[in-house]
């Protein structure tokens, strides 16, 4: 792979650029998640855990993955 071959080339001075520029989610990208989250969250409380066997506490997301292909 491409992307290790210039991980390894990277001096460790310009580490932390290499993983903003090619490893961190971009911000379009959290956006969009941050979207799609809420979304299946809105549809859950409103159409299926409502009352006694509902979503009464707080309800977290605890890891979101990002899709290779794009």
């Amino acid at each position: 792979m491409a992307l290790t071959q210039e991980l390894y080339a990277t001096p460790a001075s310009r580490l932390d650029s290499f993983v903003a520029q090619w490893l961190q989610p971009h911000r379009e990208w959290k956006e969009e998640m941050l979207d799609a989250v809420r979304t299946v969250e809105q549809f859950l409380r409103q159409e299926h855990f409502q009352g006694e066997h509902g979503l009464d506490r707080d309800v977290r997301v605890l890891k979101v993955i990002k899709d290779k292909t794009h």
